[in-house]
């Protein structure tokens, strides 16, 4: 029955919105003009966010356009902590569309009729990214469908980035399970592909797209994750965290294919006495997708005081600076990790799975240690080793950081879109 009645309200919000939407469309049509250095963004989950490599990377990005003198809209779902609202975050308006755990077509026509009505007040739509598997066919095809109509019928530029994570995104993986039309529809969607990974970029160019598709890689603020020795200790102590203990982390969402549960079973037996391990993570009622956090939970108590589960953190840079270690047992494949890359700002020993994404992206033995996929024993090794004798691994730190200041600042990737955004000026 509640649902019901929420879904009879969601249809009464939308025939507003409509009735709403066309004159306020005809007044723009007809007497006000293009917007100039203005970009809308679409994130179809939690924003902002406390974690999460999309999302973490729009925001950086919405920020630093905003520096530039860019005026910047990002459109998004309710977080169920932050009800549908609008406000101004970090120099950039931001409207939620909700609620997020009812039907994506829903968020998808809130957006059409949000850029419908104001299609005069920005140039680009970014779209952060377009989900797609064989039972999501209700969020995939909408989203594209926006983009191509804004595209065709409003010349506006549709700039897509690719995630290079869930398999289920990447190109390769439409292209085999798209009908002709639908793969033809998606690669006509956009004006610009923007790619992380070298796999994606190669399969884009190779199918008579290169003059569409460019490479971009993530980037990050390395000062915001600089942590003092004073400050380390304050925060260890405040955790209730031995001064002299080495500190394993882990950072992301709980669900199965970022691998907490693997690394907290691996920690089960190791029973590290110089070392503590520390998680953070969305809870379970956080989650978008089906996740394990319950499962995780578990294992934190089966570990005992040697694990500490932090939950949801809106801050996590203020934590990274703890660690010593940060592992990230990812299984599939993964984009080029945001969380990976704040790892290394933060100098961190980063012990990562050998999956696509990674590979190619870290150097082993220079500035992390790679295991394969799944390998708990192989997992267990290395942190035995790595946590017995930490400073004969600190280098890897130290190249990690200065890699990451040199080749991934945030900067570059503001300039980078910057670029591409003005294009149409």
């Amino acid at each position: 029955m509640k649902k019901f009645v929420t879904y009879v309200l969601m249809g009464y919000y939308l025939l507003l919105e409509m009735i709403i939407t066309f004159p306020i469309f005809l007044y723009g049509l007809c007497f006000k003009k293009q917007k100039n250095y203005s970009v809308v963004f679409v994130a179809a989950s939690f924003y902002p966010t406390h974690i999460g490599g999309i999302e973490c990377a729009g925001r950086d990005l919405a920020i630093g356009l905003v520096k530039k003198g860019w005026k910047v809209e990002v459109l998004t779902k309710d977080d169920e902590v932050r009800a549908r609202s609008e406000e101004m975050f970090q120099g950039y308006h931001l409207t939620r569309f909700g609620p997020i755990r009812m039907e994506s077509w829903y968020f998808t026509l809130c957006i059409f009729l949000w850029l419908l009505r104001n299609f005069r007040a920005y140039q680009t739509i970014y779209f952060l990214n377009f989900s797609y598997s064989k039972n999501r066919l209700g969020v995939f095809i909408p989203e594209v469908a926006v983009s191509w109509f804004f595209k065709t019928f409003f010349k506006k530029q549709t700039v897509l980035r690719l995630s290079g994570g869930s398999v289920e995104r990447i190109p390769q993986y439409l292209y085999h399970t798209l009908s002709p039309w639908k793969w033809n529809l998606y690669c006509n969607s956009v004006s610009v592909f923007t790619s992380l990974s070298n796999d994606e970029y190669d399969f884009l160019v190779s199918n008579g797209l290169k003059y569409k598709t460019k490479k971009v890689f993530n980037g990050v603020n390395v000062k915001q994750y600089k942590m003092l020795s004073q400050e380390k200790v304050q925060r260890k102590k405040e955790l209730g965290l031995e001064k002299d203990k080495v500190i394993v982390g882990f950072i992301g969402r709980f669900t199965s294919r970022k691998g907490a549960d693997l690394l907290l079973r691996v920690w089960k037996r190791i029973k590290a006495e110089n070392a503590s391990l520390i998680l953070i993570g969305p809870s379970q009622k956080d989650m978008v997708q089906k996740s394990n956090a319950d499962k995780v939970r578990e294992l934190v108590k089966e570990c005992g005081d040697s694990a500490v589960f932090l939950g949801r953190k809106d801050d996590p840079w203020n934590y990274l600076g703890l660690f010593d270690i940060m592992v990230c047992p990812y299984r599939v494949r993964e984009g080029m990790s945001s969380t990976i890359l704040q790892g290394m700002a933060a100098k961190n020993i980063i012990i990562a799975s050998e999956i696509p994404g990674i590979i190619g992206f870290l150097k082993p033995g220079y500035d992390a240690i790679l295991f394969p996929e799944d390998d708990e024993v192989a997992l267990e090794k290395i942190l035995k080793k790595v946590i017995n004798d930490v400073e004969k691994y600190r280098y890897l730190a130290e190249n990690a950081f200065e890699r990451v200041k040199e080749e991934f600042p945030i900067e570059k990737v503001v300039d980078f879109y910057h670029k591409i955004f003005k294009r149409n000026k």
